[in-house]
């Protein structure tokens, strides 16, 4: 019985260490994805904004049986009028998404629950040639801050795109 204690004392306390582990070490990996875009990317203009973000395709947004709702991570830059993604997926090359108006919509999405572990995080879609795209910000270790720097990104991308503040 003392064993069994022992045991559950041992698991109870390195649960949380182990959460708090994998946080850091999945934080320190979007930094160092990150970091790589941003090497080989031409420098930014000066009015142009770069959010890093989570990407889901279409096919895996609406996809109900998935460990992480996202398929990458990448940066999006919006600067005027043009919005490119630049994907951190080694075999992305350097050609980014391209979403210029008109013909591309956004979508608030919010929290979607509807899809099961989409639920937790904030999300945005921007639809271009019958394809949607799904961002959700980079929030650090944990998602708790997504829907207030995802609900900045859509802003941003509404102006680039529309000409016109969000609403």
């Amino acid at each position: 019985m003392e064993a069994l204690a022992l045991v559950v004392l041992i698991v109870a306390t390195a649960t949380p260490l182990l959460v708090i582990a994998y946080g850091l070490a999945a934080r320190q990996q979007r930094r160092k994805c990150y970091d790589n875009i941003l090497a080989r990317l031409p420098r930014a203009a000066e009015t142009a904004v770069r959010f890093p973000v989570r990407y889901a395709s279409q096919q895996r947004f609406a996809r109900w049986l998935k460990f992480f709702p996202w398929e990458d991570c990448g940066i999006l830059e919006v600067d005027d009028g043009v919005v490119r993604y630049f994907s951190g997926m080694v075999d992305a090359g350097d050609t980014p998404l391209l979403f210029l108006p008109p013909g591309t919509e956004l979508e608030w999405r919010g929290e979607d629950w509807f899809y099961g572990v989409n639920g937790g995080l904030s999300w945005v879609s921007v639809t271009q040639d019958d394809r949607k795209h799904y961002f959700t910000s980079e929030t650090g270790t944990t998602i708790l801050s997504s829907k207030s720097t995802t609900r900045e990104l859509c802003e941003k991308l509404e102006t680039a795109l529309t000409g016109r503040a969000a609403d």
